[in-house]
């Protein structure tokens, strides 16, 4: 790129002063306002254009504002709906328990909060908020209060595991309701199951969709579990077993394990005399 030369550059200088002191001079006289007007009629616009610009971006972070406070306020009401859902359904299941206190005036039970369930996901127990200084003790039944929930099967001051019905290690002596037939439930969710009941007599004509409770029936009873506690009820046709004629039967669970909130902790039972 080539270089002005210093005539150049001299002529540059002299062009400039001159048009400079021209336009003073213009200026001083007032011929340049039309100019000066028509400049000023197209910055004004100009001008004004950011200026509105400038506003609205002021009105979106204002609105932007009231947004994100409406939608935190949602959120707060949605946080307070869900809370008020989870103490309903604790009211009802106090309610049920005093329901229980009047059906079976036989048990005495200590109502119990849940505090969290297996966090390993790998057995299905939970953990309750009672404990040994509270009369709880191994092998105590745990109702829902409307079904047979499972066994405490460990125990500290102040909490206790109790091991849900539907887990593989847990069995308990059942009865049909309406058949009469009798045997054992037994855990099946590691399985991908619930719970079925198995060793039935194969004479026992089993009812589609009849109640299983806890045995009454001395042979099938299991120690501390009060007799007649809802396990489930029969889902679908028995399995028979020819070589010790006996059938095995689906159970569908009365309730849902995985929403335990409060459960009732039998601590006597005066038909046992305990």
């Amino acid at each position: 790129m080539s270089t002005l030369s210093a005539r150049q550059t001299i002529l540059l200088v002299a062009i400039f002063v001159v048009t400079s002191v021209t336009f003073i001079a213009l200026d001083n006289r007032q011929a340049l306002d039309p100019v000066k007007t028509g400049v000023q009629d197209l910055i004004v616009p100009v001008t004004d254009f950011m200026n509105d610009l400038t506003d609205d971006s002021g009105d979106e972070t204002a609105l932007q504002a009231k947004y994100d406070d409406l939608e935190a306020k949602y959120a707060k009401i949605q946080a307070d709906y869900a809370q008020l859902l989870v103490n309903a359904r604790e009211v009802e299941q106090l309610r049920e328990m005093l329901d229980l206190q009047t059906s079976q005036p036989n048990l005495t039970y200590v109502s119990a909060r849940v505090l969290y369930p297996d966090p390993t996901n790998t057995q299905k127990f939970i953990i309750i908020d009672k404990g040994s200084v509270d009369g709880i003790e191994l092998g105590m039944p745990v109702l829902d209060p409307n079904f047979y929930v499972g066994l405490v099967t460990e125990v500290d001051e102040h909490q206790a595991r109790v091991t849900l019905a539907i887990d593989a290690t847990q069995s308990v002596g059942a009865e049909l309701l309406s058949s009469g037939g009798v045997g054992i439930a037994w855990g099946m969710w590691q399985q991908g199951g619930r719970i079925e009941m198995r060793h039935v007599p194969r004479s026992v004509e089993v009812v589609e969709g009849e109640y299983v409770v806890t045995a009454c029936a001395s042979e099938a009873r299991t120690a501390n579990v009060p007799c007649g506690l809802v396990i489930g009820i029969v889902n679908g046709p028995p399995v028979l077993d020819n070589q010790a004629d006996t059938q095995t039967i689906p159970v569908r669970t009365a309730g849902d394990f995985d929403k335990l909130s409060v459960v009732a902790v039998i601590t006597a039972d005066t038909n046992d005399g305990t």
